[in-house]
């Protein structure tokens, strides 16, 4: 019963944090989407800090899961990047910016610290395998930290929400993938 609550304050405040951003996101509107009070809630996490690393955390392992097992498809790789891409940009509508600014702005250095390693095992690590499998060899000397960061650049700027919560215009995944593994130039 306790686990089954806990999974549930997770997923709502998965929901509110993820909509609304960290300074926005109130203990008390917690406890009310869950259906709590809020001493019940800081039973199960002791303060906002500590929920919203978890919530991370929860998502974090889901989405890594997922990856990884795409990336394990055996698939030409751009057809491997465009899978792994369009599962980020289908199943987890939040906005990454905002995410990340909230880690940094709004977190406690150790907490900040945290979430960038869970970042990087599982946002990062299954982009990094894929380009580094060897089957489609890329040019030498590049730095896999920064490919995939340029990667997620590029497919941000292409699939972020606005402010005002309306998308902006969809370009086909596929071409953004192929902008990134082969460049604008005519070969």
């Amino acid at each position: 019963m306790r686990e089954d609550l806990r999974e549930t304050i997770l997923a709502s405040s998965a929901e509110l944090f993820l909509s609304q951003g960290f300074k926005a996101t109130s203990t008390r509107q917690i406890a009310q989407k869950v259906g709590i009070t809020q001493p019940n809630l800081y039973y199960h996490f002791p303060n906002k800090e500590e929920l919203y690393v978890a919530v991370v955390e929860h998502i974090s392992q889901q989405l890594a899961t997922e990856l990884n097992l795409l990336a394990a498809k055996d698939l030409p790789l751009k057809e491997k990047l465009v899978e792994m891409a369009s599962f980020l940009q289908k199943e987890y509508h939040f906005d990454f910016a905002q995410m990340l600014k909230d880690i940094h702005n709004e977190l406690p250095r150790e907490s900040m610290v945290r979430l960038l390693m869970v970042w990087q095992e599982s946002y990062q690590a299954p982009f990094i395998k894929v380009l580094t499998s060897r089957k489609e060899p890329l040019r030498q000397g590049l730095n896999e930290e920064v490919l995939v960061t340029q990667l997620f650049t590029l497919l941000a700027s292409y699939t972020m929400v606005r402010p005002t919560g309306h998308a902006k215009k969809q370009v086909p995944l596929e071409q953004v993938i192929d902008l990134f593994l082969y460049g604008a130039i005519k070969r």
